[in-house]
């Protein structure tokens, strides 16, 4: 029979204790998954997704630039979102500003019953956190997919719907599926 001794029995209990405690942290640790579907959407669906009405009323710039950008790339997700410009602000469903109210935000969206928003970018926050053309687009893009009833995507995943100053020129795969499943190609 061979005997252990006192020193093995010792460093085989710390390692049990040490493997142990890492796969119960390990157990505990929870990474947010991907929204898809029906869970990638706060809101209920849109039902003037077919005939939206968007007013650019924006500063002129990076503000008025990004909100056409993240108009054009909603529009060409679906068939059926359909997002009409124009320059009477009582007429729109989607109305785009410019804002400096004392918060920490750098986009933003009021909704105004089912299915009308005001959605807006923070001229300071902005500005002071560097904002380039991609995290002006990025952000627009972010603010409508709300308006389309999107919700926040809080995984590590690539998605425009992630908080934050990020840089994507697109909607992604994700959030067109997510869209497509909502509205229709």
């Amino acid at each position: 029979m061979i005997f252990m001794s006192r020193k093995n029995k010792f460093a085989k209990l710390i390692l049990g204790i040490l493997t142990v405690t890492i796969l119960f942290t390990l157990s505990s640790v929870s990474v947010e998954a991907a929204k898809f579907n029906a869970d990638a959407f706060s809101r209920s669906k849109n039902p003037r997704a077919s005939q939206l009405v968007f007013f650019n009323g924006a500063d002129g710039g990076n503000h008025f630039n990004a909100f056409n950008y993240g108009r054009d790339k909603m529009h060409s997700t679906s068939s059926n979102i359909n997002i009409n410009r124009t320059t009477d602000r009582h007429s729109a469903n989607i109305i785009a500003s410019s804002s400096n109210a004392q918060d920490t935000w750098f986009g933003l969206i009021r909704y105004v019953g089912n299915s009308d928003s005001n959605i807006m970018l923070h001229r300071t926050n902005t500005t002071n956190a560097g904002f380039t053309t991609a995290n002006y687009r990025k952000t627009a893009m972010h603010e409508f997919g709300h308006a389309l009833g999107l919700d926040h995507q809080d995984s590590p995943t690539v998605s425009v719907m992630r908080s934050g100053k990020l840089t994507y020129s697109d909607y992604s795969t994700l959030d067109k599926s997510n869209l497509t499943w909502r509205y229709g190609r």
